[in-house]
């Protein structure tokens, strides 16, 4: 074999893979405080991922391991990849925003060094392995987090935990500290609440056996302890999609087992007398407060407050026809907590028309035996963008571009055929294997 096609060294791949995990899981929390006007927070691991991807850029053939082909890429991603690298730079070159804004374009970035990442990677299962790591430590210390708030751990341990949060999510905004519900790893428990529902995705297309029952297991955990109710009906959605794109009533038979085999630990804590201990009064008030909006009888204070930004939105777009261009929060001076708006505001409608390309791509350019996990990721973070700027959260966002990678690294490792019949046997064995 010549040396231009040799595979990268073990130690390199093993090296890559365990900075992105890092960056999986700690991504949020290792921060530096920027003077460069205002209060200001850079999150490190940002910048040293995307630095190990122009690295491995630079050293690598042009177009070897190339995760994502040219014409896939600009029937997907191409499009607002593009907007989003030009409209920052538009929007400082013409003084409507600082140099800060430019921070915007890892974005981009970002997912662009997880695929160079992808190029020096030769087995997906060192992916898969180092993803089911981070699930883990995101669901364990969401579910650690949970059990703080109930009494539950050592006074000692719970302390601990409650100030690093405390003092990770003041690093980002003083004015936002959120205690009463889980966050995992990360600062906002809206964005612990879209992980945890694209890391149940995840592990059923992905994981097999007692691995896959622990992941999911953790992250339907995450999913109720970030108390989100919109990461709740993404969860729903996205789990009764898995179901219809199976093989009809035997993939929707298997999905009502999974769910009632998820049952027991709930009956075997009520027989017990200990399922109360985990329904704290404040998740039963958000969970009463949602449905009282949903059927016209109530008001809900963080849903209003989100009418509030939406309203305030809308009224500035129609003095930015052409949009922001740079990031629309800075102008407005809070966050706008719906990607779609947000889209629209910074760069009008071809903005938003190409994020809805990307959220439909797996449609269009993915054979049918190769889309299904694509298409549950998208309506996950398509339902979860209603209310947050679910693409903006990289951390959780990284879970949809590792899943592509190990999709491109199984399917150049196996060939098409083993990929279509692995994916059939994981979608098909989710009880058996639990």
């Amino acid at each position: 074999m010549s040396a231009p096609n040799q595979a990268p060294s073990r130690l390199l791949q093993t090296l890559a893979v365990a900075l992105l995990v890092g960056w999986l899981v700690l991504g949020a929390r290792v921060t530096a405080t920027l003077s460069t006007g205002g209060r200001g927070t850079l999150a490190i691991l940002d910048p040293a991922l995307i630095l190990l991807g122009v690295a491995i850029w630079c050293c690598t053939p042009t177009g070897r391991g190339k995760i994502v082909p040219a014409r896939m890429y600009w029937r997907s991603a191409g499009p607002l990849f593009l907007l989003l690298l030009l409209l920052p730079v538009l929007g400082v070159a013409h003084g409507t925003h600082n140099v800060r804004s430019l921070y915007s374009i890892a974005l981009v970035a970002v997912p662009w060094s997880i695929f160079m990442v992808g190029r020096v990677a030769g087995d997906p299962r060192t992916w898969t392995r180092g993803v089911t790591v981070a699930i883990w430590i995101h669901g364990a210390y969401g579910a650690a987090q949970l059990m703080g708030r109930l009494s539950l751990l050592p006074d000692a341990l719970s302390g601990w935990m409650a100030a690093w949060d405390l003092s990770s999510q003041a690093a980002y905004a003083e004015s936002y500290i959120v205690s009463q519900r889980s966050t995992g790893v990360l600062i906002n428990p809206n964005s612990y609440g879209l992980w945890s529902v694209l890391a149940v995705v995840f592990s059923v297309f992905y994981l097999r056996g007692r691995t896959r029952a622990i992941s999911i297991a953790l992250a339907l955990t995450g999913v109720y302890a970030s108390e989100s109710r919109t990461a709740m009906a993404a969860l729903v959605v996205s789990l009764i999609v898995v179901a219809l794109t199976g093989r009809g009533l035997d993939a929707i038979l298997k999905m009502v087992a999974l769910v009632a085999a998820a049952a027991v630990p709930l009956a075997v804590l009520n027989w017990f007398g200990m399922l109360q201990s985990f329904f704290s009064e404040s998740t039963l008030e958000r969970m009463r407060s949602g449905w009282l909006v949903l059927t016209g009888r109530g008001v809900d204070e963080n849903l209003a407050g989100r009418f509030e930004a939406w309203d305030l939105a809308r009224t500035m777009s129609a003095d930015h026809w052409l949009g922001t261009w740079g990031p629309p929060q800075v102008t407005l001076g809070q966050s706008i907590d719906s990607q779609y708006l947000a889209l629209f505001l910074q760069g009008s409608l071809p903005l938003l028309l190409a994020y809805l390309l990307l959220l439909i791509s797996p449609l269009i350019v993915l054979p049918k035996r190769r889309r299904r996990p694509f298409v549950a990721l998208s309506v996950a973070v398509a339902t979860m963008s209603l209310t947050a700027t679910a693409f903006e959260n990289m951390a959780a966002m990284g879970l949809v571009w590792c899943a592509l990678v190990i999709d491109a690294l199984r399917l150049r490792a196996y060939g098409d055929e083993t990929v279509r019949s692995e994916v059939a046997e994981v979608s098909h064995d989710k009880v058996a294997a639990a």
